[in-house]
């Protein structure tokens, strides 16, 4: 005889089972689902947002070189090199200008349009077909982005450019032992006071790289420097710098101390170009703007390769 009461229980726990299966799917997937700020990050360190798969913003912005990529220059998916040496991209959150050499690049979405969109030479290839690219991005991210994104068709270029940009400007980093020493809670070694004081009063080195990032002029200093009577060039600020070889717009010199009395040479002041003790002093100061603390912070790194991510 059946045993109704039993198939009505089975019934029933069966039921609940499946409820608790989709509170827990529903669950999941509100978890896995992305920020704006999370979308970019996964969107920086990307491979799939390049035409041939094969470039990210990470390959020229490396976190373990401050976000910069170690090289003279910089080279495309094929190899070439590009026309400058790649620029930490750490505290940019207030940064005024985003190239080297144009100052009408006054947005990191206007600075993105570079390497998204360049022919000459080809950075990362989007331009070439932008479809195939958006359609490997929505493919691979619509189960996670449909609060920001609702459909294949409201995905753009220029969203993606917009998402990454939110991500690196939370590229916040001031730790370094200058900064402890600032908020007191450091002390600065006796070579590092008196490479401080050379740096701010001896030379003035601050004209040019004042502000919280050594990157911004003071009153009456271009933010642009004029490398000849053609060129001018974007003032860099100065953090991390023992992590950022080579140097200058062009990466000309791999060494510090022949950053500086090139610098110097080109701005007349002579006296530092001869003094190495001073050149020395300063390059210790320089070293006490080092901060690599934002390695241990996984929004700076790869989601890629980071289990639970």
């Amino acid at each position: 005889m059946i045993n109704f009461r039993y198939i009505k229980t089975y019934f029933f726990l069966l039921y609940t089972v499946f409820l608790l299966s989709c509170y827990t799917a529903n669950n999941n997937e509100f978890k896995d689902s992305l920020t704006a700020i999370e979308f970019g990050r996964y969107l920086f360190f990307d491979t799939d947002l390049s035409l041939h798969q094969n470039m990210s913003c990470a390959i020229c912005h490396n976190p373990e070189l401050a976000f910069t990529d170690g090289y003279r220059l910089s080279v495309n998916a094929y190899a070439e090199a590009l026309a400058f040496n790649t620029p930490s991209i750490l505290n940019i959150e207030n940064n005024q200008y985003f190239s080297a050499d144009d100052s009408t690049v006054v947005t990191l979405v206007q600075q993105m349009e570079r390497p998204f969109f360049s022919d000459h030479p080809v950075e990362m290839g989007i331009q070439i077909d932008s479809t195939v690219v958006l359609n490997r991005i929505w493919n691979k991210y619509q189960n996670r982005i449909k609060n920001l994104v609702y459909s294949r068709g409201e995905l753009s270029t220029n969203g993606l450019m917009d998402f990454i940009s939110q991500y690196e400007r939370t590229l916040i980093s001031r730790n370094s032992k200058y900064d402890m020493h600032i908020n007191s809670n450091s002390v600065l070694s006796p070579q590092e006071l008196v490479g401080r004081d050379i740096f701010f009063n001896k030379y003035n080195c601050v004209a040019c790289h004042g502000g919280l990032d050594f990157d911004k002029p003071v009153a009456g200093f271009s933010y642009y420097e004029v490398e000849n009577e053609e060129r001018k060039i974007k003032v860099l600020g100065l953090r991390n710098v023992n992590m950022t070889s080579p140097y200058w717009h062009d990466g000309s010199t791999e060494f510090v101390d022949v950053a500086i009395k090139w610098h110097s040479k080109i701005l007349g002041v002579e006296k530092l170009v001869s003094d190495d003790e001073d050149v020395d002093l300063i390059i210790d100061f320089l070293y006490s703007l080092t901060d690599t603390s934002y390695l241990d912070n996984s929004h700076f790194l790869s989601p890629f390769t980071l289990k639970n991510d």
